[in-house]
């Protein structure tokens, strides 16, 4: 989804990283924009959107493109683009908390985003089998997004790491610590 530009969660929170913004991009173009939670990163993209992703000089992306874009419009149909952005967001903050040196995730932040990202407006009427297939869908998910971007990670461990450090520099809205590393270092 990029030249290189990771998944962010949001596009605010992806804005000046290239990486994330990219692998947002990825998302969005699933014939649709998808990514960002969770991003990672939308439903229905748009022309440009794709023709940006296209541009992406990423062969990683290129290859899980067809797994990005399926799991992401079945997430878009399910939970709509915006938690779709935001679950992709917050796989890529697992992942790169996991792949790279010193960048630490907030684990309240992320716990907080995915408790209230996922809550349903009407969680307190559902049945409990209901609110319990649900919740099970949501990890299934997540849990995809993390195996793609993992792939991803492990493959282009440097441009993946960069994008998350330069984020971290840019003060952006991610979900790791304030005081991650802000340089590229490799786990």
């Amino acid at each position: 989804m990029i030249s290189h530009q990771p998944i962010v969660f949001n596009e605010a929170a992806v804005s000046g990283s290239s990486y994330l913004a990219g692998v947002t991009m990825k998302l969005h173009t699933v014939g649709v924009n998808l990514l960002m939670p969770l991003i990672l990163i939308s439903a229905l993209i748009s022309v440009e959107a794709h023709g940006e992703v296209e541009e992406s000089n990423s062969p990683t992306w290129q290859q899980l493109d067809p797994a990005w874009t399926g799991v992401s419009d079945k997430i878009v149909d399910f939970v709509g683009e915006d938690k779709q952005k935001l679950l992709a967001n917050l796989a890529y903050a697992a992942v790169a908390s996991d792949l790279c040196q010193d960048l630490k995730l907030d684990k309240i932040k992320f716990q907080k985003a995915f408790d209230g990202g996922f809550a349903e407006k009407n969680q307190s009427t559902m049945p409990a089998a209901e609110l319990a297939a649900f919740g099970q869908k949501v990890s299934m998910y997540f849990g995809v997004y993390v195996g793609l971007l993992t792939a991803d990670g492990m493959l282009e461990r440097d441009s993946f790491c960069d994008a998350a450090y330069q984020a971290v520099a840019k003060n952006e809205d991610v979900f790791w610590l304030a005081n991650s590393a802000s340089r590229p270092t490799l786990k």
